[in-house]
């Protein structure tokens, strides 16, 4: 297995390592996070529907760990009908949960 780190998974929007494979649903949801903060504070600056797409393809290409049923989907659908970003998509876990 290898863990992966929100910097890695934020490092493969441009070049993905094919050997990363495994990673945490908690690293993908920081991604999200990291990608919805502004570029000037250390993000990426993209809106929620760009993080949201760009978020969607890691389920695809990476084995994620388990974690309590539903809480994943609901996140997600709470951030983009909320259009939630930044710092606090965490807060947005929280509501699910």
């Amino acid at each position: 297995m290898i863990a992966v780190d929100t910097n890695i998974l934020v490092a493969a929007i441009q070049t993905f390592d094919p050997l990363t494979r495994v990673t945490a649903r908690r690293a993908v949801k920081a991604l999200y996070r990291v990608a919805t903060r502004p570029a000037n504070a250390n993000g990426l600056g993209f809106s929620p529907e760009e993080a949201a797409r760009l978020v969607d393809r890691f389920p695809t290409i990476l084995r994620l760990l388990p974690e309590t049923p539903g809480i994943f989907p609901t996140c997600r659908e709470l951030v983009l009908q909320h259009r939630v970003s930044g710092i606090h998509v965490h807060d947005a876990r929280i509501a699910p949960a």
